[in-house]
């Protein structure tokens, strides 16, 4: 174990550190500000049009990435609210009915 594990997220929109404490990970924190990071994005929808997000530890990427049965609530969080960032990204880029309709070519 570290003596305090930390992480933290940088954009221009928003700086956030995050010390978790001395009992805690690295893998720890990079989850921690990985669902602080979303968060931030999904409350700021409307200040950027993409986004990356960089996380250091391999092992919270696969965790993240991956389904897992015994997943904690945290990252069940994490997906919750990168799956309501990429709906909104398809809600934004839908075409109006009427405008289809209506003979316009795209």
């Amino acid at each position: 174990m570290n003596d305090a594990a930390g992480a933290g997220v940088h954009s221009r929109l928003f700086l956030q550190n995050a010390p978790v404490g001395k009992y805690l990970t690295n893998y720890d924190a990079e989850v921690y500000v990985t669902f602080s990071a979303v968060t931030n994005l999904q409350s700021r929808l409307g200040s950027f049009e993409k986004a990356i997000v960089f996380i250091h530890s391999r092992s919270a990427i696969k965790t993240i990435a991956l389904q897992h049965l015994s997943e904690s609530l945290i990252v069940s969080k994490i997906k919750q609210v990168i799956r309501k960032l990429i709906n909104y990204e398809l809600q934004k880029r839908r075409i109006p009915m009427d405008t289809i309709t209506s003979g316009h070519k795209w």
